[in-house]
């Protein structure tokens, strides 16, 4: 996934991936913190707590990182 993914990480788009199953998540938390990218274009938090969040939560972890991008 990762050989997918590290071509279009220096693009100015902002990439949100979210885990959900209390699984090991991998190249996802691994894109989280990639060191060639040019930007930090891209975010990762797992939402192993879904059923028990508020949808303002559910906004607030998928936005958390993205006006940093912005500024």
């Amino acid at each position: 996934m990762a050989v997918h993914f590290t071509p279009i990480l220096w693009l100015t788009l902002f990439w949100q991936f979210v885990g959900i199953g209390r699984e090991n998540y991998g190249i996802l938390e691994k894109l989280d913190t990639m060191e060639s990218r040019v930007v930090d274009n891209a975010n990762f938090f797992a939402l192993d707590d879904i059923d028990r969040i508020s949808d303002e939560q559910l906004y607030e972890r998928l936005l958390n990182e993205f006006p940093h991008l912005l500024g």
